[in-house]
């Protein structure tokens, strides 16, 4: 007879330090932090460093900027067991202001920067795989 037991569960004592900059390296005050299915978020105080705490020790933890001026690449951070405190740095992009195509239906082309994608009409569809008329940015 052989017994086994479930793994244990993933301590959640874990805490990440998170350090905000512009592309500058200035500190991003009040900037929001959070992470994808850990329900954790904190806000950068006056140095740009924001603590998440609570995280789970040796599980996959991915890390991300939210709001809508500013983005930054997530970042996959898994923390050791025991607590110890971890730290990244974010290094955060002002979001350009949004491309417009007039109406979608018709189709077109959004430029910028030297990037260009061309719609054909009827070519852009919503999650559901209709076609999109109107306005879109």
């Amino acid at each position: 007879v052989v017994v086994a037991s479930a793994p244990a569960a993933p301590s959640r004592d874990g805490q990440l330090w998170v350090t905000v900059t512009d592309e500058r390296a200035a500190p991003l005050p009040a900037a929001t932090i959070r992470t994808l299915g850990q329900d954790a978020r904190a806000t950068a105080d006056e140095r740009g460093v924001a603590v998440l705490r609570g995280l789970p020790a040796e599980v996959p933890v991915v890390v991300q900027l939210e709001g809508a001026e500013w983005t930054a690449q997530p970042q996959r951070v898994t923390l050791r067991r025991g607590g110890l405190p971890a730290s990244i740095a974010l290094r955060a992009l002002r979001r350009a202001a949004p491309e417009r195509l007039a109406d979608a239906g018709a189709g077109g082309v959004v430029a910028r920067g030297g990037a260009r994608v061309e719609l054909p009409a009827g070519g852009l569809v919503d999650e559901a795989g209709r076609p999109v008329s109107g306005t879109v940015e």
